[in-house]
C-alpha cells in the first residue's frame, strides 16, 4: 500500500512517452539525480542558486558530477557565487564551465536536451525536499532557452573570484524604489577615500542633489577627496555654484587664520571642479561613481519633481570592473570634451578682445596716418612752387641743380603723401570716383606727349601708341574718373620706366667689366621701350584669366603697357597687386595697389605677365566702354 501511495505522488500526467512526475522526499529525490546521471550521454547543464554547491557537493551527488566529466560529458554550470561558497565553486571549475549569474532563485539542469528536472530555492544546510521532473519537449526547449540567455549574460566563474577575493560582496543591483535608491546614494558618498564623480543631465537635478554635493564638499575638506561635477548650467545653478565657492573661501580663510593662531601645521582643503555641459536630451541618468570602484545610475522619471524621490526611477547600482569603468570613461571624455570647449570659449574671448583692440590700433593708425599725410600736403606745395620760380630766376648752373634736388624729392615726397591718402581712403571705404564720360584714346596720347617732354633731357625712351581694331576718327569713350584714369596710366608708365632704368644699372655694370661691350653700347641712342597697346573687345567672359569678365557690360577696352625693362621678379609677382611689393629702393610698393583698386572701382580689371619673347613686363587693364 505505501509503494503504491508513493508511485501515485510520484505521477501528475503522462501522456505516450511524454510525462511529468514530482518528487516530494528527499532521500528519494537524490536516488532520482543519480540514477538519471547514469542515463546522460552527451551533455548537461545545470543553474543553482548560492546554497546548491555546498549541499551537492557534500553528496553523493558531487561524486557522480566528477563521474559525468571523467566519461567525457560536457558540463556546464551556472552558480551565484558568492564567498561562502567560494570553495566549493573553485572545486566545480576543475570539472565543467562555469558562470556567475547574482540573485538566483530556484534551481534547474537540462540533460541531453531531453529532459528536465527543477528544484525550489534550498536553504543553507538543508536537502530538497520537491523535485519536478519533465521530458516534455516544450517544458524542455523553455528551459534550455532560459538557460542559454543566461549563459550569455553571466560572468565568467574567473572573473567573478577575483572580485571576490578584492573584497566585492556583489556585481550589479537593480533598485526599483527611489527612497531605497537615496539612501544607498548618500551611503556610497559617505564612503568614499579618493575621488567623487558626478554626472547630472539637467540643471533641477543638480539643484535636487544638493545633499549629495554638499557631503561630497565635506568629504573633500576632511579627508581630501577629489570631487568632480559635470552639470548644465543655468543662472539658478550658476548662483549654487558662486555660493560653494564663497564658502569654500570663507572657511579657507578661517582655517588659516586658526592655523596661524595655534601655530600648527595641520591643513584641511577642499578639492572640487565644477564644469558645465550641454544639458543632455538623450539620455536622461544621474551617474555617480566612486573611487572608480562603485557606480550608481539613477532614471530621471519626471524633471519637473521638486524632491529625489519623486524624480527618479529604476536605478542600478554595481562595482563589476567592466561595467564601473565604462562609466569613468563616460566622463574623463565628458570633462575633456568640457575643458576643451572651456579653452575654446576663454581663447574666442581673448581673440575678440585682441581684435578689438587691433581694430582701434588700426583705426587710431590710419587717422594719425591720414592726419600726417595731411600735414605734409601743406609745407610741400610752397617747396614745389618757391623751388620752381627760383631755379628760372637763378642764373648760376651749381645753385640751379641744388634747387632741382629740393624739387625733385619735395614732388617725390608729396606723391607718397598723396599715396598714403589714397590707400586710407581706399581702406576706410571713402574713395570716391568722379565719373564723366571722355575718349580714352586722347588721353592716352596727352599723357605719352607729357612723359616725352618731360624725358627730353633726363632720359632717351621710345613710346608707340597703337590702336587695335578702331578706326583712327573714331572716339573710345568711357564713363570715368579722368583724372584717376590718368593717375592710373601715368602709374604704370613710370612702373616700367623704374624697370627700364634697373635693366640700364645692370647694363652699365656689364659694361664696364667689359669694354668691348661698352664701346657698342654707346652707339644705342634708346635706352627703353615702351608700347602702349589699345584694343576693344567683347564681353563673352570666356576669357580663362576673367580678366575681361564684367557684369552686364558689352564692350571693353583693353589698354596694355609693354616694357624692355628687367620685368617682373618671381617672388614679387603672387603679390603684386598687394600693398608694398616691391623689391626696388625706388618706390613704396603702394602705385599698383592704389591703381588695382581704381580700376576694380571703375568695374574693370588689371593684370600684368611678364613677356614671353622679348625682355620686359606688360601690365594691362580693362575698362567699360560707356552706352551711346
Amino acid at each position: 500500500m505505501v509503494k503504491e501511495k508513493e508511485e501515485n505522488e510520484m505521477m501528475i500526467a503522462e501522456s505516450d512517452s511524454e510525462k511529468i512526475q514530482i518528487l516530494h522526499d528527499s532521500n528519494i529525490i537524490i536516488k532520482r539525480i543519480i540514477d538519471d546521471f547514469h542515463k546522460i550521454k552527451e551533455r548537461f547543464d545545470n543553474c543553482f542558486d548560492s546554497n546548491v554547491p555546498s549541499i551537492f557537493f557534500n553528496t553523493a551527488i558531487g561524486k557522480e558530477f566528477a563521474e559525468l566529466k571523467n566519461r567525457g560529458i560536457k558540463l556546464r554550470f551556472i552558480v551565484e557565487i558568492t564567498k561562502d561558497n567560494l570553495s566549493q565553486c573553485k572545486d566545480l571549475l576543475k570539472i565543467a564551465e562555469l558562470r556567475h549569474v547574482g540573485n538566483i532563485k530556484g534551481n534547474f539542469g537540462i540533460a541531453d536536451r531531453t529532459y528536465y528536472w527543477s528544484l525550489p530555492i534550498i536553504n543553507e544546510g538543508s536537502l530538497p525536499l520537491d523535485l519536478i521532473w519533465s521530458n516534455i519537449k516544450a517544458f524542455v526547449d523553455q528551459q534550455q532557452f532560459l538557460f542559454e540567455t543566461l549563459w550569455n549574460k553571466a560572468t565568467p566563474a574567473e572573473q567573478r573570484i577575483d572580485e571576490i577575493k578584492e573584497g566585492k560582496e556583489f556585481d550589479i543591483e537593480i533598485l526599483r524604489r527611489s527612497d531605497i535608491t537615496l539612501d544607498i546614494y548618500l551611503d556610497i558618498v559617505q564612503f568614499a577615500l579618493k575621488e567623487i564623480f558626478f554626472i547630472f543631465p539637467t540643471p533641477k537635478a543638480f539643484i535636487r542633489q544638493l545633499k549629495a554635493i554638499y557631503l561630497a564638499k565635506q568629504l573633500s575638506k576632511e579627508r581630501g577627496v577629489k570631487v568632480r561635477i559635470l552639470t548644465p548650467i543655468n543662472e539658478t545653478v550658476e548662483k549654487w555654484i558662486i555660493k560653494l565657492s564663497k564658502e569654500e573661501e570663507e572657511e579657507e580663510e578661517e582655517k588659516i587664520s586658526a592655523d596661524k593662531k595655534y601655530d600648527t601645521d595641520i591643513f584641511t582643503y577642499s578639492d572640487i571642479q565644477i564644469r558645465p555641459i550641454e544639458k543632455m536630451s538623450n539620455t536622461k541618468a544621474t551617474i555617480l561613481i566612486v573611487d572608480k570602484a562603485e557606480s550608481l545610475v539613477m532614471e530621471l522619471k519626471d524633471d519637473t519633481k521638486d524632491t529625489f524621490v519623486e524624480a527618479i526611477g529604476l536605478s542600478t547600482h554595481s562595482n563589476s570592473k567592466a561595467n564601473v569603468l565604462s562609466y569613468v570613461a563616460i566622463f574623463e571624455n565628458l570633462w575633456k570634451q568640457s575643458e576643451l570647449y572651456e579653452e575654446i570659449k576663454e581663447s574666442n574671448e581673448n581673440l575678440r578682445i585682441a581684435n578689438e583692440q587691433l581694430k582701434i590700433n588700426d583705426k587710431m593708425q590710419k587717422e594719425f596716418i591720414d592726419t600726417a599725410a595731411h600735414e605734409l600736403k601743406t609745407p610741400i606745395q610752397p617747396i614745389l612752387s618757391l623751388s620752381c620760380i627760383l631755379i628760372n630766376k637763378i642764373k648760376d648752373q651749381q645753385q640751379q641743380e641744388m634747387l632741382k634736388v629740393i624739387y625733385k624729392n619735395a614732388k617725390k615726397l608729396g606723391s607718397l603723401a598723396k599715396d598714403i591718402l589714397d590707400v586710407t581712403k581706399i581702406e576706410s571705404n571713402k574713395f570716391v570716383l568722379n565719373k564723366s564720360a571722355f575718349n580714352i584714346i586722347e588721353l592716352l596720347q596727352n599723357i605719352v606727349t607729357e612723359f616725352e617732354q618731360s624725358l627730353e633731357y633726363t632720359k632717351k625712351i621710345k613710346f608707340e601708341l597703337n590702336v587695335n581694331n578702331i578706326d583712327s576718327n573714331t572716339a573710345v569713350l568711357v564713363s570715368a574718373d579722368r583724372n584717376r584714369i590718368s593717375e592710373v596710366i601715368s602709374n604704370l608708365i613710370n612702373n616700367s620706366i623704374k624697370f627700364i632704368s634697373i635693366e640700364d644699372k645692370i647694363k652699365q655694370e656689364v659694361e664696364e667689366a667689359e669694354e668691348e661691350e661698352e664701346e657698342e653700347e654707346e652707339k644705342q641712342d634708346i635706352d627703353g621701350k615702351i608700347i602702349i597697346n589699345v584694343e576693344v573687345v567683347i564681353n563673352t567672359g570666356s576669357d580663362t584669366n576673367g580678366h575681361y569678365l564684367v557684369k552686364n557690360i558689352d564692350k571693353l577696352v583693353v589698354i596694355s603697357i609693354k616694357d624692355n625693362g628687367i620685368g617682373i621678379d618671381s617672388d614679387i609677382f603672387p603679390r603684386l597687386f598687394t600693398k608694398f611689393a616691391s623689391k626696388s629702393f625706388q618706390g613704396t610698393g603702394l602705385g599698383l595697389y592704389i591703381s588695382k583698386n581704381i580700376i576694380e572701382a571703375h568695374g574693370g580689371r588689371i593684370w600684368a605677365k611678364n613677356n614671353e619673347d622679348d625682355k620686359g613686363a606688360t601690365f594691362s587693364f580693362s575698362l567699360p566702354i560707356a552706352n551711346n
